[in-house]
């Protein structure tokens, strides 16, 4: 089999395991290696078991022998049988989104001007390290409020993240750390202090 039929096989195979797999829990059976013994006939997969040996629900089963996948016209076109063992990577989809909920900048126009249109540019930063924290801690969520100054470089100094008492721990420390990386710039290179608020929520 080619690269190709490989990719083909593993999405037909992850296809069957999708229809069992509801909820959040990840069943032990998901996680097992599936041997595999395919027959071809002139290059076609004609018929498919699952080792009796693995745990994997009837109807992941049968979906599994139900499986043909053709080979692309050209390539080899074997017949026999192969067995082969398969793992599927199976990941929880973490979603989560940061949005601003409020934006003052004391500073120029222009300044204040540049860096409102500047701002939401962290948030796509933000959103990444909120759903790195959910992995852990799917239910964090809250809001953070940040004030700072932005120097005529356009560096971020004086930098304060503050949060009530229920927002999540991990908030406020990944707010630092995206900030204290930024970089802005304002067309007359003027000071300015900023305060941002940021609302995290899963989903």
């Amino acid at each position: 089999m080619t690269e190709r039929d490989f990719l083909l096989l593993g999405e037909r195979l992850w296809q069957c395991y999708a229809r069992e797999l509801t909820g959040t829990e990840l069943p032990d059976w998901a996680r097992e290696r599936l041997r595999l013994r395919l027959r071809f006939d002139r290059g076609r997969v004609t018929g498919v078991r699952v080792s009796r040996h693995a745990r994997v629900p009837a109807g992941v089963r049968s979906c599994i022998e139900a499986l043909r996948v053709p080979v692309p016209h050209g390539g080899s076109r074997p017949t026999g049988t192969w067995v082969q063992t398969f793992s599927l990577l199976v990941e929880r989809v973490i979603r989560g989104t940061a949005s601003l909920r409020g934006v003052t900048v004391e500073g120029s126009a222009a300044t204040a001007t540049a860096l409102r249109a500047q701002l939401p540019g962290l948030l796509p930063q933000l959103r990444m390290a909120y759903q790195r924290a959910m992995r852990d801690e799917p239910s964090i969520a809250g809001v953070v409020e940040a004030r700072f100054e932005v120097s005529p470089e356009g560096r971020v100094s004086a930098l304060r993240v503050l949060a009530p008492a229920e927002t999540s721990r991990p908030l406020p420390a990944l707010v630092r750390a995206a900030l204290s990386r930024a970089r802005f710039s304002s067309p007359d290179h003027a000071p300015a202090r900023v305060r941002v608020t940021l609302a995290f929520t899963p989903g």
